[in-house]
């Protein structure tokens, strides 16, 4: 007996594949919209300006004949507003479209983490809202020292600054500094009054006595913490005057003065 074998070779085909609305079809070589395609054939797909793909980018014709996967969808790009804790968006809307904007505010004690704004994306809000609570790290007071003692500070928690001798707290507001949304407010530091000639290394500012002259009573009464001080080569600046006081020698001797002004220093 002989036998013979004959072979039927079959060629494994899928069927055509139409692109998503609001979408295209991209692949190598040119396409034709009736065009078959054979096993292990690959397609991707990409959506129009203000769409994206809902389902998988690449499907593939598989052994069976058939697509590895449904064609995608191309969808609309749109946000629903965020939910912000500690915070809130600022006149809401039911939807918004790509690149659309938000601003949103944060509750007392609390700041944006990057910005107030945030933009409609294919990925969602970008930057993600969001809101961090206010807080400020113990300040490093060199030459001085400060109370309350805490590990962490909150907005608008108040410290008390005292400096060392022949030191001066850095402020005209007096000795005291406020944790805020920009950090410490003043900043706590205590200066050096160090002479050089007839200057103070420190913050001061200049008043002559004519000027203090046109003062009313009521305004030298509310600043009576503002003094004159004597420079001395060797010495810090020694306190010796207060306002009321040189209004007095003024009209004794007719003269204008010129010198530094150092506030609240105790």
């Amino acid at each position: 007996f002989s036998f013979k074998y004959s072979f039927i070779s079959t060629v494994i085909k899928c069927l055509p594949i139409t692109a998503p609305e609001h979408g295209r079809i991209v692949m190598s070589g040119s396409y034709e919209t009736d065009q078959e395609f054979s096993f292990g054939q690959a397609i991707r797909f990409e959506c129009n300006e203000d769409y994206k793909l809902k389902g998988d980018r690449e499907i593939y014709c598989s052994a069976t004949g058939d697509w590895s996967q449904e064609v995608p969808q191309c969808i609309e790009i749109t946000c629903t507003p965020p939910t912000i804790l500690n915070g809130g968006v600022m006149v809401p809307r039911r939807l918004y479209k790509e690149n659309e904007r938000i601003q949103f505010n944060c509750d007392t004690g609390f700041k944006f983490n990057e910005r107030s704004d945030a933009v409609c994306t294919e990925d969602g809000w970008r930057p993600a809202p969001l809101c961090i609570e206010v807080t400020c790290d113990p300040p490093k007071v060199a030459d001085g020292s400060f109370v309350p003692s805490k590990t962490i500070y909150r907005e608008e928690d108040v410290i008390t600054v005292d400096c060392k001798h022949g030191f001066h707290f850095d402020s005209f507001s007096g000795n005291t500094a406020q944790c805020t949304k920009n950090g410490w407010i003043p900043v706590p530091k205590c200066v050096w009054v160090l002479l050089d000639g007839n200057i103070a290394k420190v913050r001061t500012v200049t008043m002559t006595m004519r000027t203090m002259m046109k003062m009313k009573e009521t305004d030298i009464e509310e600043r009576e913490d503002i003094c004159f001080v004597d420079l001395f080569p060797s010495q810090v600046p020694i306190l010796t005057k207060t306002m009321t006081q040189t209004k007095t020698q003024e009209t004794r001797d007719g003269n204008s003065l010129n010198k530094p002004l150092i506030e609240n220093m105790e």
